[in-house]
């Protein structure tokens, strides 16, 4: 396995997308407000390419992974290599694979464009991953197996040929070649396909429909790959089917995504990133003959210079620099030779490649004078990987038992290395809390210290670490000789001090260069600087290897033998490596210190432009907040993912009654956010909302982990064979009510948290401060001005390391192996910790913390419309026939547009639920309405904005219902087929046998495949004969998916007929078509629903749309469970018996249920064609002859 905690092994890496300087900008802006070139159909849609590079990128993502990832176990058994050799091998491909997006974004932007970047990139993955699969399944071209371990150890299997090699280094390279098309283009390229400011004929609508396919089915496909496929098949089927599944669907998607060709928008090539520091260094060159006025003095330099007002590049955030006297050859630039032919009437340069403004030439020399520094930082990378990738080695032969016993707990050798992440996980809060605090009394400097010296920091201790290492190493190689030269009796936690020390040197190191990069790099080119931590990565493994290679070489020189680092790390001197490492860390040091030394902070001085003001904020407030979320939700799906699981062999439930309990819970904390949202927003205001929750998750993470620790509080211990006769003792009252409790403590600590902890952080960012300024013009002033960086943005980029690291630590070792293999007590213990330190630290903060007030429930101006309409009951409407009459009467303000997203519709008035219409009655507008226009009484009279707003919930609210009688029959369908799982053959073959919860996964499998087939086919046939954009409206789409589910549901009580009377037990396979039915009625139902919500929602209540969504999954949870606690009564007392639908389903009449579900799916059908008959959009024209409504004119405000 591979252990480089440096290195992108996914190689999936976020797209690094600029475009051009920031005299282009304006260019550019222009270019937007244009039709964009390419589009060839009106009816393509503006999220065309969005919806399919979703699906791209999920495709892309796993079948890349699912070679990345293993490569270097796939290396060792499947090729027979070497350790050291595959080590090697994955260094060298993970390091060209981290670089090569950079390359890519290069190629988009200066020569290919986007959509052939990508199309090149989708290629060569897919070939890539052809060949990968063909190597690792075709005999000829991989080695003989090699199944004996020992064999293996001592390096007699046969190796790799030389067309072995060739046919594994061809795919690789054609991965590598994938990265740098794909990562940088995808995304880039699916937001090219909206156009807002150009969307007359609706495109943008069109693409936004089939946006909602997409998004679902990648969705679902995640789900379905998570369900069963990849990791199950890899580790217990064959690489070469691991490798051909992701293989298949990457084809699929490839396909279906250039079917779309014609309908995407293809945005022209618009030059590089680095376009306008080539230009910089062209222009000083040509002008390297001037001289430079006033070449001692800045502000004066800088008047004799071409400075034109400065033009931010379309976000409004970008400050612009000051002259400095750093660098100075690359000031001539901006040398200004003859004004007439220099420059135009606009002010614009004539010869962009002969004169630069400042703020181009300042930019330039931020990114010069940050290469010394980065070069640092990269050989920082490569002695924490020497460090980890050996450490690992060291613990493949040592003692891998936590205490005494050959017998006790093994842990794996790679989990030695999350002592790494624990650490930082540790260390960061200390750091934070206390070290830098100490030391701001003395130095007086934010933070306690510069960024810079905190990298220098990081740089000593990791020398400590390696003279560390080298000492245990000693001791260990001692050992392990005088043990016959194989393993040593050592205990594996002695290699954790040498982790320890390097995971300190990492909190200091590796966060200093995420601000410094954060900070220090120009303001237009952000997007670079987390594209230079990640290169500095990759460049390390390559650097990693190349230093191995050269310590092997010159010490088989002069030791012989096999030199320090051989395969056999007991046969040579790891121990001198790594002391040798501690010298190379030192002269890392030394060079650091000049560097530093001579290194200027980018100035503070200068004109703030846009609306940016100063970067303010504490990850203190936004940082901190998402690391309590991350730990609240860590502790929380530590028990809420497998309590169904944990109710059946920890409680003794009986399946039936663990399903009930499980969808009461599930269904709860579904609704519970929106009642916490509520809360927050009306009364206590999000932090005391926010500790609320985390408080209750705590309290509610340890009474769950006493309940599964304490035996009192928990029934005895059963076996499969008892459990399966029905004979162990059940949980009595007190066990119960201790799980029950801590059950919902989960729910109220969802309700707190989930809908407030990251709008929390977001308060904590104030747009309107301004940075403070240097006082001095001089270059030299800004070296002191780092200090000038608010706390709380320093704060952010430690708690976004942490973050990381933690979800990497837990991801390695604990939750998921513990809970299996150990004990569910101590794999709930642990999260329940990280929940405590997550708190504790988030309180440490609250001193510093932005409180904003609860500003009023979103619900406020629905209440107003309800009682103002009430209250004026009594009065008549005016014109109560004509629309546009009657609103000339009424209350209608322009539209204040609070969202802050500057698009809002403003709604005008209707003639249904015409009762709601008096709110905005005006019987005495002197009293009623202020000076500055607003109403006096709220409650009294509302605009017809808000009249119009309630008007869409209230006609949601029907159309919801039918929503949540959907999931009730899905939920019965999943739930009872898992059920009939348990009872049926589950062989697939003579060997292979399918987890019984993997036939679900046939549901999601359906709506993948079935999705592609309905965008690309059903709805342009049936676009043809109703000439509906999207072949049918929204309604009609979830109406077919209600009346395909009572299909899927008699399919189902067919079957589930045939398995009840089968003397055998039939194949579990026999309930895919009642699954596969099921999943088409959801590709029509569930997406249907997502969309409908999103497009009918008031404008400025968007965000209740996915909340509406989930609270109908939510209520179906309740309902599904008292649907069937009815229909057992009603059967019991009818029938006689346990009812329908009872613990052991072949004792009950499951068929039947299934038929009276398919009667309810029917009803629901009947009522939600009666819903829809009399559904209005909010967008749709109406007939004036009668109700004369105005025409919804959709007004689109803009804040400027």
């Amino acid at each position: 396995m591979d252990l480089h905690m440096g290195s992108n092994k996914g190689f999936i890496i976020p797209p690094v997308i600029n475009h051009g300087s920031h005299d282009e900008h304006a260019t550019s802006a222009a270019r937007a407000d244009q039709p964009h070139e390419g589009r060839s159909r009106k009816s393509g849609g503006f999220a065309e390419a969005e919806r399919m590079e979703s699906r791209l990128y999920m495709t892309f993502s796993l079948a890349t992974n699912a070679f990345a990832q293993p490569l270097t176990n796939y290396l060792i058994k499947r090729y027979n290599m070497k350790q050291n050799t595959a080590t090697d091998v994955a260094n060298i491909f993970s390091g060209t694979s981290s670089f090569s997006p950079v390359v890519g974004a290069f190629a988009a932007d200066a020569l290919w464009g986007r959509f052939r970047t990508l199309v090149f990139g989708i290629v060569a993955a897919f070939l890539g991953m052809v060949i990968v699969t063909l190597s690792a399944t075709i005999s000829h071209l991989k080695p003989p197996s090699c199944g004996d371990v020992a064999r293996q150890a001592a390096g007699e299997c046969a190796g790799p040929s030389g067309i072995h090699l060739a046919v594994l280094y061809i795919g690789m390279a054609l991965h590598v070649v994938a990265a740098a098309g794909f990562n940088p283009t995808s995304i880039p390229f699916g937001a090219d396909q909206f156009d807002a400011a150009n969307d007359n004929e609706g495109e943008e609508a069109a693409g936004l429909k089939r946006y909602y396919n997409w998004c679902y089915a990648v969705a679902m496909a995640a789900s379905f790959v998570a369900f069963t496929f990849v990791p199950y098949v890899q580790d217990k089927v064959s690489w070469g089917l691991s490798f051909g599944i992701p293989t298949a669907l990457m084809l699929v998607a490839f396909a279906v995504f250039l079917a779309g060709t014609p309908l995407y928008v293809h945005v022209p090539p618009e030059g590089s990133i680095f376009s306008s520091v080539a230009r910089v260094l062209v222009a000083s060159c040509r002008k390297w003959s001037l001289k430079l006025p006033h070449p001692r003095d800045a502000r004066q330099q800088e008047a004799h210079l071409y400075n034109p007002p400065f033009v931010a590049g379309g976000n409004g955030r970008v400050f612009k620099l000051p002259l400095t006297l750093q660098l100075t050859f690359f000031n001539k630039a901006a040398i200004i030779m003859t004004d007439a032919d220099e420059i135009r009437p606009d002010g614009t340069p004539a010869r962009p490649w002969s004169l630069c403004s400042v703020q181009q030439v300042e930019e330039v020399k931020c990114l010069v004078k940050i290469i010394p520094v980065w070069i640092s930082g990269l050989l920082s990378f490569i002695v924490s990987t020497e460090l980890t990738n050996y450490t690992f080695l060291q613990a493949l032969t040592m003692d891998l038992h936590i205490g005494s016993s050959s017998k006790g707990f093994t842990i794996p050798p790679v989990s030695i290395i999350a002592v790494y992440n624990l650490t930082i996980l540790l260390f960061v809060p200390v750091y934070d809390l206390l070290i830098a605090r100490a030391a701001q009394r003395v130095t007086k400097v934010e933070g306690g210290i510069t960024v810079l010296q905190r990298q220098g920091v990081g740089v000593a201790i990791s020398a400590v670490a390696l003279v560390v290492a080298a000492v245990f190493e000693r001791r260990r190689r001692g050992s392990a000789l005088e043990n016959g030269g194989i393993t040593s009796p050592m205990s594996v936690f002695l290699l954790s001090p040498q982790l320890a020390v390097m995971g300190i040197a990492v909190a200091f190191n590796m966060i200093g260069q995420l601000e410094f990069y954060n900070t220090q790099f120009p303001d237009q080119m952000r997007t670079l600087a987390n594209a230079a931590f990640y290169c500095a990565q990759g460049a390390s493994n390559y650097m990693a290897t190349l230093v191995v290679n050269i310590v092997n070489a010159r010490t088989r020189r002069h030791g012989g033998g096999q030199g320090w680092v051989p395969n056999d790390i007991n046969a040579g001197k790891l121990d001198y490596f790594y002391y040798a490492m501690a010298v190379f860390a030192v002269v890392n040091l030394i060079y650091f210190l000049v560097c530093s030394y001579f290194y200027r902070y980018k100035g503070w001085k200068g004109s703030i432009h846009g609306s940016y003001g100063e970067r303010v904020s504490a990850a203190v407030g936004a940082g901190q907040p998402h690391r309590l979320y991350m730990a609240t939700a860590m502790a929380f799906n530590a028990f809420a993912q497998p309590v169904t699981n944990y109710l059946i062999k920890r409680y003794n439930m009986k399946p039936n009654t663990a399903t009930k309990v499980t969808n009461i819970f599930s269904g709860t904390y579904s609704f519970s956010p929106v009642v916490g949202a509520f809360v927050a927003d009306a009364f206590c205001g999000r932090f005391w909302t926010l500790l609320f929750g985390a408080v209750a998750a705590l309290v509610a993470m340890v009474v769950i982990t006493l309940s599964a620790t304490i035996s009192q509080l928990k029934p005895p211990s059963c076996s499969d064979v008892a459990r399966q006769a029905g004979t162990c003792a059940g949980p009595s009252s007190l066990h119960r009510a201790v799980l029950y409790i801590g059950m919902a403590l989960l729910v109220v600590a969802t309700g707190g948290y989930q809908p407030t902890s990251l709008p929390f952080g977001a308060d904590q960012f104030d747009l309107n401060t301004s940075r403070r300024d240097t006082s001095d013009g001089n270059e030299t002033n800004g070296r002191c001005h780092e200090d000038n960086e608010p706390a709380g943005l320093k704060r952010y980029y430690n708690w976004y390391y942490v973050i990381n690291t933690a979800a990497a630590f837990v991801a390695l070792t604990f939750i998921v192996y513990i809970q299996d293999k150990v004990s569910w007590g101590l794999g709930f213990a642990i999260p329940t910790a990280l929940l405590l330190a997550g708190l504790a630290v988030f309180l440490a903060g609250a001193p510093l913390y932005v409180y904003v007030h609860p500003q009023g429930s979103i619900f406020s101006s629905v209440a107003r419309v309800l009682v103002a309409s009430c209250r004026n009951s009594s009065l008549r409407l005016p014109h109560p026939r004509d629309a546009r009459q009657q609103v000339a009467h009424l209350y209608n303000p322009p539209v204040v547009v609070g969202g802050g997203n500057g698009r809002v519709f403003k709604l005008p008035l209707t003639l249904q639920l015409s009762f709601l219409n008096k709110a905005a009655i005006v019987t005495d507008a002197e009293n009623e309405i202020k000076p500055d226009g607003s109403p006096a009484r709220p409650w009294r009279l509302c605009s017809v904005q808000q009249v119009e707003e309630t008007k869409c919930l209230v006609k949601i609210i029907p159309v919801w219902i039918s929503g949540v009688m959907w999931f009730i029959t899905l939920a019965e369908l999943t739930n009872y087929t898992f059920l009939q799982a348990l009872t049926m053959d589950l062989h697939m073959g003579k060997r292979f046998i399918v987890p019984p919860v993997s036939i679900v996964a046939i549901f999601y499998l359906s709506i993948v495949l079935f999705v592609p087939v309905y965008d690309l086919l059903i709805t342009r046939a049936a676009q043809r004969v109703t000439k509906v954009e999207g072949g049918v409206t929204v309604l009609q789409r979830q109406g077919v998916g209600v009346a395909i589910s009572a299909v899927s549901l008699v399919v189902a009580a067919v079957t589930e007929r045939r398995r009840r009377a089968s003397v055998s037990p039939p194949s579990v396979f026999l309930l895919a078509p009642q699954l596969a039915v099921m999943g088409v009625s959801a590709a029509f139902n569930m997406i249907g629903q997502m969309e409908f919500y999103n497009t009918q929602f008031p404008d400025q209540m968007r965000t209740l749309a996915n909340a509406a969504f989930y609270c109908a999954q939510g209520a179906s949870s309740y309902l599904a469970t008292l649907v069937v606690n009815i229909v057992n009564a009603r059967t019991r007392r009818h029938g006689g018996g346990q009812g329908w639908v009872v613990n052991d389903i072949n004792a009950g009449r499951l068929d039947n249920f299934y038929y009276t579900m398919a009667v309810f799916a029917g009803i629901n059908f009947v009522y939600f064609l009666v819903c829809s008959y009399f559904y209005r959009y909010k967008d749709e024209p109406q007939e004036e002859a009668d109700s004369s409504p105005v025409t919804r004119e959709a007004v689109l405000v803009k804040i400027g």
